[in-house]
């Protein structure tokens, strides 16, 4: 990976996490586990799907 790809990585994550952010459900964030709880689901939900075309090219958009 380049640094450039490093950066607009980065960039996207920190947007991605923004959003996931919004839509969850603050007062069911108190601790590291429900904060970790609520990643897992949103990775298993919206990321993980997007992630598998990685070993998948004919799915790519």
């Amino acid at each position: 990976m380049t640094p450039l790809e490093r950066l607009e990585l980065e960039a996207c994550i920190n947007r991605a996490s923004e959003i996931l952010y919004k839509n969850a459900d603050p007062d069911s964030l108190e601790t590291l586990e429900d904060i970790e709880t609520a990643v897992r689901e949103h990775v298993l939900e919206n990321v993980s799907p997007q992630i598998a075309r990685l070993g998948a090219p004919s799915l790519a958009p």
